[in-house]
């Protein structure tokens, strides 16, 4: 039970993100520095971590 309240709160957080990050690519501006690329960079990993235990849970699931 506590298992699938994580994947809900990591789906729904994966989906925030994914939102934001579009949101934010078509409001992109070219920035004078490189201030941006930091919270976007941990953004992108944090995704990719979520989008791997995802993956992951599945293929425990599927065993």
């Amino acid at each position: 039970m506590e298992n699938q309240n994580v994947d809900k709160t990591l789906q729904s957080e994966t989906n925030r993100l994914l939102n934001e990050m579009d949101s934010e690519s078509k409001a992109y501006k070219p920035p004078m520095g490189f201030g941006f690329i930091k919270p976007w960079l941990l953004k992108t990993v944090w995704l990719f971590k979520a989008f791997n235990q995802r993956i992951h849970a599945l293929e425990q699931e599927r065993r």
